[in-house]
């Protein structure tokens, strides 16, 4: 469910899949949002994505990207749906494995971090999103729990004077 060109309506229709099959150079199919921020849509939807995300022409577009920018990030679908991120995986540098609270399990968490470490994909990090950080939400209980079992620390009184 490609995203990008519904968020950047004057990003250009080719995209991704069309640099790597040869239709169009790569540095027209990226959209300057604002300065050092570029964004590459997916392009138009290939008959195998997974192939395509997998090529040796993927692979020189990665190295093409990584010699011009400082940073690129690669979004893709959801890890159980389809393979795209697996193959994605493979060939970035590392990963971060985006979780919405309240509706990724423990255990669907734990499928994805051991099927992207099966495809050989460094694991840097979670990122939780969907989170409702107000009183009552989602670390409450957790605050509590931590506060239970840690007291703060007094100051003996010769050290609070000095």
């Amino acid at each position: 469910q490609p995203a990008v060109s519904h968020l950047f309506p004057d990003a250009p229709s080719d995209g991704l899949s069309s640099a790597v099959v040869g239709r169009a150079n790569w540095t027209d199919c990226v959209y300057e949002v604002e300065e050092n921020f570029h964004v590459m849509p997916a392009g138009h939807m290939p008959p195998n994505p997974a192939e395509l995300l997998g090529s040796d022409e993927m692979r020189q577009l990665l190295s093409e990207l990584e010699n011009e920018y400082d940073q690129v990030l690669l979004d893709s679908a959801p890890a159980l749906v389809v393979t795209d991120p697996c193959v994605l995986g493979s060939l970035a540098d590392g990963v971060v494995l985006v979780v919405r609270a309240g509706t990724n399990t423990y255990g669907i968490v734990q499928r994805t971090r051991d099927i992207l470490a099966r495809v050989g994909a460094r694991m840097l990090g979670v990122a939780l999103n969907g989170v409702r950080a107000t009183a009552g939400g989602y670390f409450r209980s957790s605050y509590e729990t931590f506060y239970e079992y840690h007291q703060p620390q007094q100051l003996p009184a010769a050290a609070a004077e000095s």
